[in-house]
């Protein structure tokens, strides 16, 4: 699930933004994300999301998050919602190539724990990535999580635990050092060329 339909989900998930945490929110929850609406796949291997993706990696946000319109090519208006990216630190490529110690990835949507971005906070993450687009050859800049909130792990503990919680047959925890990653095949411009699937 690449290119608009992780954008629209994205988009209804910040939707929910609003919605104040409860007085008990622990800050240090694994992200929940409130999808609203029918998942258009369920992933239910690590080899499917490395199918979409063009690298795997650990990342710690910065908290730093930049807003790019949507263009006028793609129905954007002045009153469109912008696409919101946030800075992350790249602490290691586990799989696949990537450029660079910092990059920008597509807001994934509201933890509703705290209220705020599932992607900030004081917490590494293992995403499955690949360049955020809005058609074929039509980069948004950046990159999304692939499959959406499937292709995210958030650290707790010594572990790494799956936010995603409508993809039931992936890993529920992964270790780092020890889990053997899967082969990433594609490069950047060939999922771009490709266009969303």
């Amino acid at each position: 699930m690449r290119s608009i339909s992780i954008f629209a989900t994205a988009a209804v998930a910040a939707s929910v933004a609003g919605c104040t945490p409860s007085p008990s929110a622990d800050a240090d929850a694994v992200p929940v994300i409130q999808e609203l609406g029918t998942r258009a796949h369920e992933f239910t291997s690590f080899d499917e999301l490395a199918a979409i993706s063009s690298a795997i990696v650990l990342v710690t946000p910065t908290d730093e998050t930049r807003e790019v319109p949507l263009p006028k090519e793609q129905g954007g208006t002045d009153t469109s919602a912008p696409t919101v990216l946030i800075t992350v630190t790249v602490e290691k490529v586990l799989a696949g190539s990537l450029e660079g110690s910092t990059i920008e990835v597509v807001d994934p949507g509201t933890d509703t724990n705290t209220g705020q971005s599932a992607l900030l906070g004081k917490r590494e993450f293992v995403l499955f990535i690949t360049p955020a687009m809005y058609a074929a050859d039509e980069p948004v800049g950046g990159y999304a999580i692939s499959g959406g909130p499937a292709g995210m792990y958030a650290a707790s503990g010594a572990a790494f635990v799956r936010v995603d919680s409508e993809s039931p047959e992936l890993p529920k925890e992964v270790d780092v050092g020890a889990t053997v990653w899967p082969v990433i095949t594609n490069t950047e411009a060939q999922l771009l060329h490709d266009g969303p699937r």
